[in-house]
């Protein structure tokens, strides 16, 4: 992504302009986006565990039409954007490295990366046992701080928006830590139920965390959301980089998950449904970024902007 980032002067937070307006994207308005008449849940089975499924495209490959043929489910290939996943600890994330930073001789790509990195391995070595033997959901503002301070050791200067959630398989609920303009959608029987909310100093301006020369650059995880969402065995989870929120809908996001289903029928591998619908948002979001005649992510609504894209389709078990 190629937004603004904030400066350090004096050790203390600037941002790097003003911003004229605030940002009103559309995804912003969560009502708008969670549709009026859900499904009953009354008879649901509540979610107990995850299963998720990558596709990514750096931008580059994106304006050379590579993703007509093939996309890629590996970090190291998603352009500026990282993720991880942990299926057995039920938790999974996604940062958005900072372009700006290119301006200055960083890679943005170092920070997001690192923090994914960093942010898995505190989940997986640090909680694992709490978590395994509890059932709890990963304690997700404590893993990416700690993250974070290791990624300060290893990467001298960079920031990157960052999205992670996990599920508790005791109260069903999925937790949702969303600083900056990544987020999650939560699709059940075709129905946008939640949207997580975003975080932003203005437009084009997320909040994100991140170094510049060995001090703390930006915002705090702390500084974002943190929302709670009960889930039940059928959802789908769509999580994504702004590459993704900048050119879809929620509500097309939804749309594409329904008609997945409907194509792979009733009885279809419900893991080849979700690696598919994940196939499937990826290619709708090249296809609506590369229709920049319409210009209408820059006057506030989605479309348009070519970008790193980064889709995370979890089912819920």
């Amino acid at each position: 992504m190629s937004f603004r980032f904030p400066a350090l002067l004096g050790g203390s937070f600037i941002a790097a302009g003003a911003a004229q307006f605030f940002y009103q994207r559309s995804i912003n308005s969560v009502d708008d986006n969670v549709d009026t008449a859900l499904p009953d849940t009354s008879k649901l089975i509540p979610g107990t565990s995850l299963e998720t499924f990558a596709q990514c495209l750096g931008k580059k490959d994106l304006r050379k039409g590579v993703w007509k043929t093939k996309s890629f489910d590996s970090s190291p290939l998603c352009g500026e954007d990282s993720f991880f996943i942990l299926d057995d600890l039920r938790t999974f994330g996604v940062a958005d490295g900072v372009g700006g930073w290119s301006r200055h001789g960083v890679n943005p790509k170092d920070f997001s990366e690192s923090l994914m990195v960093e942010t898995k391995k505190q989940i997986a070595t640090k909680q694992r046992a709490a978590i395994n033997s509890t059932g709890s959901a990963a304690d997700l503002e404590t893993a990416v701080t700690a993250a974070h301070a290791a990624t300060m050791k290893k990467v001298a200067a960079g920031s990157s928006t960052v999205c992670v959630a996990s599920l508790d398989k005791n109260t069903h609920e999925l937790h949702v830590a969303n600083l900056g303009d990544s987020g999650l959608v939560v699709v059940r029987e075709g129905h946008v139920v939640f949207t997580a909310k975003e975080s932003t100093h203005g437009w084009n301006f997320p909040k994100q965390i991140g170094v510049n020369r060995g001090a703390i650059h930006g915002d705090s995880i702390h500084d974002g959301t943190h929302e709670v969402v009960k889930v039940f065995k059928g959802d789908h989870l769509v999580t994504g980089s702004d590459g993704m929120l900048d050119n879809l809908e929620p509500r097309q996001i939804a749309r594409i998950v329904k008609d997945t289903l409907a194509k792979k029928g009733p009885l279809a591998d419900g893991a080849l449904v979700a690696k598919s619908a994940a196939r499937n948002v990826l290619v709708a979001v090249c296809q609506s970024a590369l229709n920049e005649s319409e210009g209408k992510w820059d006057q506030g609504g989605v479309g348009g902007k070519p970008d790193d894209i980064t889709v995370l389709v979890t089912r819920v078990l």
